[in-house]
């Protein structure tokens, strides 16, 4: 058993490097075709593998989108939110902030491109947000509901801030990766990152609430 250790090692990695191959192939041709106009034929030559191995680990384009997906969104933040997240909140924020503005600044255009076309299948849009959106949100709203349970955050509705807390992320961070509005040219990635934390820090802060009662 042991001289078969080493062997079911390097199966499993290889398998992983071949898994990564398509996943990066099927990136570089969602990009340049669109998810609707890409095929497996496109993505397996992308990615130097034949055809048929995609559909060893992928059963259709369907569900190697949302795994492209879920490793662009997901994975880059598992470990602040779900690893490793630090107790001070101050920490936290930055932390997702800096990751998200980093993925969007990655793969702002292709996440764009490719949210643009799902909506046009609401079975795959559906997908998304209970496989990938969703669980980002379910994470950071159980953190804030223990935070304010331990007495950090005021009573706030969990559920809420989540959503308000990664809308503001996203949009900030696209205004600055785009030429939409000039005046975030003059803007720098820190500031944005600075300016988000002290926003949710201090309207968390449940001495506020007190001294305004």
């Amino acid at each position: 058993m042991n001289n078969k250790r080493p062997q079911n090692i390097l199966q499993q990695s290889v398998s992983d490097l071949r898994r990564a191959s398509i996943l990066q192939g099927a990136e570089k041709v969602f990009c340049e075709k669109g998810y609707h106009k890409a095929t497996t034929k496109l993505v397996a030559k992308a990615a130097g593998v034949g055809e048929g191995t995609i559909y060893n680990y992928f059963k259709n384009k369907h569900e190697l989108l949302l795994a492209l997906l879920k490793e662009m969104l997901m994975e880059p933040i598992k470990k602040i939110i779900i690893e490793n997240p630090p107790e001070d909140p101050t920490l936290y924020f930055e932390l997702i902030i800096e990751n998200r503005s980093l993925i969007l600044h990655k793969y702002g255009s292709l996440i764009a491109s490719l949210l643009t076309e799902i909506r046009r299948d609401p079975k795959l849009m559906e997908e998304l947000y209970f496989k990938i959106l969703r669980p980002v949100s379910d994470l950071l709203e159980g953190y804030l509901a223990k935070q304010k349970n331990n007495g950090r955050f005021k009573s706030i509705n969990p559920l809420v801030i989540a959503n308000g807390i990664i809308g503001a992320v996203w949009l900030n961070t696209a205004f600055k990766l785009t030429t939409l509005d000039e005046r975030y040219r003059y803007i720098s990635p820190e500031t944005i990152t600075e300016e988000l934390t002290d926003w949710f820090i201090e309207g968390l802060n449940p001495k506020l609430m007190k001294e305004t009662n």
